[in-house]
């Protein structure tokens, strides 16, 4: 009877160590936190209060977050079919910066939640990694930005991917991006009238007047483009759109190339 008591109070007591072992191990993991792409991402002790993504719905987390980067996803047109852009910048017919019309709304309601969230708590990377979106701030707010490269001590070559400017700006002026803002594709795009069967300067370059005019017509303003090539001059961001541009906001349907060729501002290439 002594024998079987005793068998019965070492298997207690062997499993007793193994559930203890078991709860050691638990609570020396780390927190799981689920990242965009549904894959867990471990978490770190609470620091700062950052947006993170589970699969349902945004949250405030309380955890500082260590998120790998997303796959930028640019936003794409089909050649040779027409789409509406809105254009967002002006240099010349040469030079310009359109979006598409479709996200317009969503992009803009976008850049007031990105705004609103970093003026609320902006915090600063450790390290700066080259082609990660960060938030940067500009004159006008905080933008979305690619971190290309360091310049000398405290500067950065910066890529705004929602107006297609490149920008050196101080390492401080650099802030972490709540990975929701991230989703988004990058909507502009460089675009240019230099089609094949399209105009191009009388002169050298385009004439003031030829500029100013090109600029009325379409600065802000709904135009469909007629993407004819693209032209890739760096391999990780966006390409250069050459395009015919049309107004349709009158009864007849008006090609700006031909205008401008009429207005004796251009001339038609071969």
């Amino acid at each position: 009877m002594d024998e079987e008591e005793n068998e019965e109070e070492e298997e207690e007591e062997e499993a007793d160590k193994v559930n203890s072992d078991a709860l050691q191990h638990e609570e020396k993991e780390e927190p799981v936190i689920s990242s965009p792409l549904g894959r867990p991402q471990s978490g770190t002790l609470p620091v700062k209060r950052l947006y993170t993504w589970n699969s349902e719905a945004y949250k405030i987390a309380q955890e500082k977050v260590t998120v790998k980067q997303t796959v930028y996803k640019f936003w794409t047109y089909p050649l040779m079919t027409s789409s509406a852009i809105i254009i967002i910048s002006v240099e010349s017919p040469s030079h310009f910066v359109g979006i598409p019309a479709e996200p317009a709304l969503e992009f803009e309601k976008m850049l007031v939640e990105v705004n609103q969230a970093l003026s609320e708590s902006s915090v600063k990377p450790d390290r700066l990694e080259e082609n990660h979106l960060y938030a940067v701030k500009m004159e006008d707010g905080f933008h979305r930005a690619l971190f290309r490269q360091r310049i000398g001590q405290q500067g950065c070559k910066t890529y705004l991917p929602d107006t297609c400017q490149h920008e050196v700006v101080p390492s401080d002026q650099l802030f972490i991006l709540p990975e929701r803002f991230a989703a988004m594709p990058f909507l502009a795009n460089r675009m240019s009238l230099g089609a094949p069967k399209g105009v191009k300067p009388i002169g050298p370059t385009w004439s003031q007047e030829a500029k100013e005019w090109f600029y009325k017509q379409t600065y802000k303003k709904v135009l469909y483009a007629l993407v004819v090539r693209e032209e890739h001059i760096h391999n990780d961001l966006p390409p250069v759109l050459v395009v015919h541009l049309i107004d349709t906001s009158s009864e007849e349907d008006i090609l700006l190339d031909d205008q401008m060729v009429e207005k004796l501002m251009a001339v038609k290439t071969s």
